[in-house]
This record gives C-alpha cells, structure tokens and sequence, in this order.
C-alpha cells in the first residue's frame, strides 16, 4: 500500500487541503502547530475512521479534538492510494449525523463494501492495533499497547507453527471466554438456588396439607360418631301420640262417669231434701262444691305428677327443676288433702242424717223397711257405685296423663341431647368445611411440587453440564496459553533476529542484539548481559522501540507495503542518533516513509547524505 493524494475538506486546522506522497521517504516539515500531527492524525482516521467518545472521555477524544465547529458539516476528506498494483479512493464523511465511507476503485469506478468501514476489509492484515503499534509511530506512542502483545504473540505462534496468519491465539483465547461467559450466563439464569427454596417451600407445603387432611378426617369421623347418636337417640324418642289417644280416651270416660256420678248425687240431694227438714244447702251449693273438690282433688294429682317428673329429670340435670317439682308436690298434696276434708265434712253431715234414721230405725222397726227407706237406700247406693266408679276412672285418667307426661320430659330430655349433638355435630362439620376450603386455595401442591422437582433435576443437570463443558474450556484455555508460551520460547528467535537487524541499523551498530521477554518487553544486550530498554537514556529509547515497530510491522506484514508514519520520533536524538537513524530510513528501499518533523535538522541531514525524498511544506 502506497498513499498517493490526501485531500483535506476540513479535519481540525486544516481546510481545504491537498497533499501529494511520492515513494520512498516523503518529509513533511513545519512549525509547531503548522498542522502535521493532524494530517498524521488524518490517515489514521481515514483507514479506520473516527468514533465519537461518551461522557467525559469524549471530551478529548480524536472526534472531538479535530471536528470544525463552525462548518460540522465539513468534516471529511479522502486518500488515493495504491495497493497491490491497482488505484483506490476512499471518502469519509466524519460528521456524525451524516456519517458515511466509501471505498472505490479509480480505474473501473466500482464500488468496494467495506465491514464496520474498515481498511482491514481490503487489506486483512491491517487492523487497527497493527497499524498503531507498528507502523504508525508518534513520539508520545512508540512502546507497544498491551492489546497489541497478544496479537504479536498470536502471529509469533502463527509463523511458528504454520507459516502463515491462519491460527489466532488470542482469537481463539477470546472464543473461550465468550462461551464462558455465556456459561456463566446460564449458570446465573438457572437461579438453582431458587428452585431448592420453592422445592423446599411445596414440602412445607405438602406436609401441611397432609396434617390438614388428617384433621379434616378425624373431625369428619368424630362429626359422623355424633350424627350416629342422634340416630340413635332418634329411635329412642318415646311416641306420644298413642299416649295422647289413651289419656283422651280415659279423659273422656272419666268426664262420663263425673256426669253420672253428679247426676246420681242430684237425684240423692232430692231425695235427702224430702226427707231431712234441714239441708246442707241448696242443690246447686251441693254441686258447686262437688265440682270445685273434684277440681282440687284432680289439679292436685296432675301437679302432683308433674312435680314427681320435675323430680326425676332434674336429679342429674339441674337443681331448679328438682326444686320447682318438690314445691309442685307441695301444692299438689295441699289440694288434695283440702278436697279430701271437704269431702269428709260433706260426708259427716250424711251419715248424720242416716244415724238420726237408724235410731228412728232402732225405735220403730217395722218403719225400716218401710218403702220410703227402701227407695233412699237405692239412690244412695247408686250414688256409691257412681262415685266408685268416677274414682276409679279419675286413677286411671291420673295414671295416663303421668305417663304422658313422663314420656313427653323423656321426648324433651332426648330432644335436647339430640341438639347439643346435633350443633356440636354442625360445628365439627364447619370446621371440616373450612379445612376443606384451605386444602382447596393451597392448590395442587403434588402437580407444583413434581413440576418443581423436574425443574430442579433439569437445572442440576444444566448445571452439571455447564460446569463439566467450564472445566473443558478452562482446559483448552490452559493448553493453549502453555502452547503458546512454549511457541514463544522455542520460535520467537525469528522475532527477535527481526529485532536485532532493526536495532543494528536503527543505532548504527551500537546495540547489535536484541530480544523480548515473555512479556514483550524490549531488552538489548549491553555488555555482558541484556538490559531492558527503559533502563537507556531516552535517545536511545526512542531508537530501541523504533526498531521494535519495525520489527514487528515486518513480522505482521511480511512482504505487503504498508506506509510508515513517524512523527517526531527522534525529538530526543543527538544528531549523531539522528544521522544513524536518517541514513537508515533512507536505505530502506520498498517503504514509503512519511516523517513529520519540525525541526531544520532533519531536512539539513538528509541533504547531507545525499538522500532522495520528497519535501513538504506545511506552512506554504
């Protein structure tokens, strides 16, 4: 590659501006800030292009540093140049809004794409690093950066192991931290730790929900023992109603016999008052108090059954009841035992008048059997036989209405045992419900928990895996990092003679052998032994790293013809430094050279060796 013309639209100071190279050394001279760092600046830009910085970085970047500000729009330029026999141009718009590059061939006019608008599309051994660690030398930048140290092993290795450019170390080394990284990536994404917390979380879950379902069953079973009771106690339920019938059927017939027994004591009263000249009392009293003594006699016996029942049910249930049945008893043996001295006071007055009879009987015997005391003693035997059987009748009616109301106190007291169970029942049961409602929102925990579980199984697995194809790159890392040590141990001699021809001819002898570290770290031998270059004066730093650049564009370009641009490389030369150097740019045949100088001293020197270049004066 040889550059031809630039053609500066506006970069930096610079504005509308023509520069024609020749072949061989092309010395561009000038004062300070006569613009030859920026038309140094300028091809670089022009084969790799300008970004724009971010931040505060962007500050002073390249972009920012050399873009116009009164006219951004002008920021551009183009370079003719030659490569491998054919004319090429290639045009760059800088200006970010309207960012453009385009390679063309001159003779033909076709167009060539250029990848990310990169001169290394055409020419492949041209990249960037190369460029500004070779064969683009600026005072400031003579020692290599420590990206370029990798490429220069990997083309160590390359020319070591295959001749040529094919294997790429660093490539391949950056290959295997992309797929680590991606591993990694991956082994993040899989958050194992995560699933084992939710695995973990369902097992708590599931043995909550186990518990849960043991309960549930246990108030289940005791709810469905309860529910069996109350069916239990629902058989035992006396039925009243045949009770009922026979005490309505006793009521009835004891109603009967009252009317009979009263209507055959009328029938006596009637009798009594033809025969007694002084009564007891009308025949309505007499009734009135046979009515009301019945009355007492029956109320007594029923309160007197109910108080007994009250007495019988509370003995285990309640102290009240037993208390209300005793004081029931009570009244009821009252009633009863009033009814009986009415009845025995009527009585008395009765057997009075039967006692007058029989001493009027015991006096005249023969008006005994008088019809007269025939017809009385009908009416009052009918009136015994009636009331006997009223008597009789009213047990039997007492006796029905006790067992009615004793089987209607059992019904009662089965009744409210049959609702205790049946809310205890109700309330075991709602409780089973609410059970059965915490089971149903917990979900499906078994589907979750086997989901889960394949989850995990799945991620140890990847992981596994991941950590398996790790060490297997951490391995193919390893081997070739040894590899290419041992390359550089056993081939870099190629390098190095490189280097020791550069540095012979950069210093004029004075330094003859050089060599680099497994650092690449530039050392020449002084003496009895190699010293490293940064422990010489700066002069012969400057030369020592020259001679390294070009070494090594040597060793990346091989026989390619890549321009050499050196700017102020040799502002710390003597001039005996200066003359060596100058003499030895000016021998090397198949370079083009461009040397930005500001100094006199250089275009004198050259003059004095008699030495072909091409002079250009920035400051016309």
């Amino acid at each position: 590659m040889k550059i031809k013309e630039l053609r500066i639209g506006h970069f930096g100071k610079l504005h509308n501006v023509t520069i024609r190279l020749e072949d061989g050394l092309n010395l561009i001279y000038g004062d300070n800030e006569s613009g030859k760092s920026t038309v140094y600046a300028f091809i670089g830009a022009m084969l790799f292009g300008l970004e724009k910085g971010r931040g505060r970085a962007g500050k002073d970047d390249p972009y920012t540093r050399y873009q116009p500000w009164e006219a951004p729009g002008e920021y551009r330029g183009s370079m003719d140049f030659e490569h491998e026999g054919r004319d090429y141009r290639i045009t760059r718009v800088f200006y970010q809004k309207e960012k453009s590059c385009t390679l063309t061939e001159i003779a033909t006019g076709r167009k060539i794409p250029l990848a990310d608008d990169s001169i290394t599309s055409l020419i492949p051994g041209l990249t960037k690093s190369a460029y500004y660690n070779t064969v683009s030398m600026g005072q400031t930048a003579l020692r290599c950066s420590e990206d370029f140290t990798g490429e220069l092993k990997n083309r160590i290795a390359n020319l070591a192991t295959t001749g040529g450019s094919r294997v790429d170390v660093p490539g391949a080394l950056a290959s295997l931290e992309t797929v680590r990284k991606e591993y990694i990536k991956e082994l993040k994404n899989l958050d194992i730790d995560s699933l084992r917390a939710r695995e973990q979380e369902l097992f708590d879950k599931e043995k909550q929900a186990s518990e849960l379902v043991n309960k549930r069953n246990e108030i289940i079973k005791e709810a469905e023992a309860l529910r069996k009771r109350i069916t239990e106690l629902g058989e035992k339920i006396p039925d009243t109603e045949e009770l009922k019938n026979d005490r309505q059927k006793a009521k009835t017939e004891a109603d009967e016999a009252l009317l009979r027994m009263l209507e055959a004591e009328r029938k006596l009263h009637k009798i009594r008052e033809k025969t007694e000249p002084a009564g007891n009392g009308t025949e309505e009293e007499s009734t009135d108090r046979l009515i009301r003594r019945k009355r007492l006699q029956g109320g007594g016996l029923m309160i007197l059954a109910v108080g007994a029942l009250l007495c019988i049910a509370g003995n285990e249930r309640s102290a009240i009841m037993v208390g209300t049945g005793v004081v029931a008893a009570i009244v009821a043996i009252i009633m009863i035992f009033v009814a009986f001295i009415e009845q025995r006071g009527e009585r008395k007055g009765f057997s009075g008048a039967g006692e007058g009879g029989e001493i009027i009987a015991e006096g005249t015997a023969s008006e005994a059997a008088t019809p007269d005391s025939e017809e009385k003693n009908e009416p009052e035997a009918e009136c015994e036989k009636a009331a006997v059987y009223y008597h009789r009748l009213d047990e039997k009616l007492a006796e029905a209405t006790e067992k009615l109301d004793r089987a209607r106190t059992e019904q009662d007291r089965i009744n409210a045992a049959i609702t205790d169970l049946d809310e205890r029942a109700d309330e075991l049961e709602s409780r089973a419900d609410r059970i059965e409602w915490e089971l149903e929102n917990m979900g499906d925990i078994g589907d979750e928990l086997d989901i889960c579980k394949h989850e995990l199984r799945d991620a140890l697995r990847k992981e596994e895996m991941c950590r398996d194809e790790m060490e297997a790159l951490q391995l193919a890392e390893d081997t070739i990092r040894k590899l290419s040590s041992d390359i550089h141990d056993s081939f870099s001699e190629s390098f190095n003679e490189l280097f020791s021809e550069e540095i012979c001819l950069a210093t004029d002898g004075k330094y003859s052998i050089g060599r680099v570290n497994d650092r690449l770290e530039a050392e020449v031998m002084s003496g009895i032994d190699f010293v490293p270059a940064e422990s010489l004066s700066a002069g012969a730093m400057q030369q020592i790293f020259t001679a390294f650049r070009f070494a090594a564009a040597r060793l990346f370009f091989g026989n390619t013809e890549v321009p050499l641009l050196l700017d102020e490389c040799f502002a710390y030369s003597d001039e005996h430094r200066l003359k060596s150097a100058l003499s030895a740019l000016a021998d090397r045949e198949g370079y083009q050279i461009l040397l930005f100088t500001c100094r006199s001293s250089e275009r004198r020197i050259l003059d004095e060796l008699g030495a072909a270049y091409n002079p250009v004066n920035m400051e016309q």
